[in-house]
């Protein structure tokens, strides 16, 4: 593999790391007849070609988590709404009628409880000293 800038290269790797970059660099690397490793690279292949692949799937990652995060909030906000609604109240979900199965309403109220216990979130601890009941917060 061509290095064309020695000094450059060893910055990236003191901050990405050597395991990482072969990560990336093993798409690259020629194997032999029965698919073991040589640690040999193909022609054309350079060292900064490889880096320029680790930034673009740093880009690439941060834009599919801001679109992921967009859509798991609208999901979760229409969820929330649709339920609500439906059910004309929004504490529905302590309903055990609005489940099928009891043992997993339970175990789902359990995770809830355990949930807000442990949030340090500034809604959940406004709810707890506004409301005494229902000791869960509206869905």
């Amino acid at each position: 593999m061509e290095i064309r800038n020695l000094e450059n290269a060893q910055r990236f790797l003191d901050y990405c790391g050597y395991y990482r970059f072969c990560g990336y660099a093993l798409a690259f690397e020629i194997q032999d007849k029965s698919g073991a490793r040589t640690h040999k690279y193909t022609c054309g292949s350079s060292f900064e070609m490889i880096e320029s692949i680790y930034h673009f799937d740093g880009a690439l990652r941060r834009i599919l988590f801001h679109y992921i995060t967009l859509i798991e909030v609208f999901f979760r906000t229409t969820l929330t709404n649709i339920s609500a609604l439906h059910y004309s109240c929004p504490h529905w979900f302590l309903k055990q009628s609005a489940f099928s199965n009891p043992e997993k309403h339970s175990a789902f109220l359990d995770v809830c409880k355990k949930e807000t216990e442990r949030s340090k979130e500034a809604f959940i601890k406004t709810y707890s000293l506004n409301y005494e009941k229902p000791t869960l917060p509206p869905i």
